[in-house]
This record gives structure tokens, C-alpha cells and sequence, in this order.
């Protein structure tokens, strides 16, 4: 926690706490000894005057905050055996004209019901790469402090 009272330099904090005894991470100035009154504490650093904004400027996750390697695995496609329709047998044909005759062939010639076997299953690695990833982001929102002040 952030310290703020008359003596205590800028910026200083609470290293450490033992019973009713605080350590700072500064020297207080010269010439303060003993007991700090009128001391405020602060878990928020950059929230020390009056109606500040606390905690960190607003962050949006991106892909920098995310796990430089994001979870990976694989997938495995088996597609099952299906039905079809095709021909019973390939025919050729002789088609005359005045002109000659010409002769065509492969052509397609009755109709039959026909299975497919079963294809292999094929598993495929997945990873997820994410370049420049791992960055830290701030989880903290950001809040609107207010300091009231009263007097007696």
C-alpha cells in the first residue's frame, strides 16, 4: 500500500508489517521519528487526491494478453461408409449418318445400387500459435474514488 503523510517521501510503501509496526520502503525525511499521525493508506498509487481515478488506465484484452501458446490438440475425421447410384456397365455405340458413321464409347448403361467402403479415419494436429503473446495485462477496473473530508 501506498503511504501519504508529512514526512513520508512520495511514492513510499509498506514493505512489510510486524504487530503494530510497519516498514516503509523509504527513509522518512529528516528530523521524523516515532509515531505518524494523520497517515492515509492507499492500495491504489495513483489514487491519492481527491475524486481521482483509480487503479490503472482501462485496458482491453487483445491477443498480447493471451498465452503466447494457446491449448492445442486434434481432431479425427471419419466419415462412415455411404450408399450411391451408378452404372452397370460402360457400352459402346456406332451412330451412322449420311456423312459416315462414328463410334462412341463410355457410355453409361443401366443403373445399380452401390456401397463405399469405409475410409480410413484421418486425425489432424491443431495448435494455436500466438506470436507476441504472453503480455500481462492489468485486471484491476478502473474506479472513481471519493475522499470526504469532515469537520469536527
Amino acid at each position: 500500500m501506498t503511504v501519504i503523510a508529512t514526512g513520508i517521501s512520495a511514492g513510499t510503501t509498506i514493505t512489510d508489517i510486524n504487530g503494530t509496526t510497519i516498514t516503509l520502503s523509504q527513509a522518512a525525511s529528516a528530523g521524523s521519528t516515532g509515531t505518524v499521525s494523520g497517515a492515509r493508506f492507499s492500495a491504489l498509487g495513483d489514487a491519492q487526491l481527491p475524486g481521482q481515478i483509480g487503479g490503472d488506465a482501462l485496458t482491453g484484452l487483445s491477443n498480447k494478453n493471451l498465452p503466447a501458446t494457446l491449448p492445442g490438440g486434434s481432431v479425427t475425421v471419419d466419415y462412415p461408409a455411404h450408399s450411391y447410384i451408378t452404372h452397370e456397365t460402360l457400352a459402346a455405340a456406332s451412330l451412322s449418318s449420311a456423312t459416315g458413321s462414328v463410334t462412341v464409347s463410355n457410355l453409361q448403361q443401366g443403373l445399380a445400387n452401390a456401397n463405399t467402403g469405409v475410409p480410413a479415419a484421418k486425425t489432424f494436429g491443431v495448435s494455436q500459435p500466438n506470436p507476441g503473446g504472453g503480455l500481462l495485462f492489468s485486471n484491476l477496473p478502473p474506479t472513481q474514488l471519493g475522499t470526504f473530508y469532515m469537520k469536527l
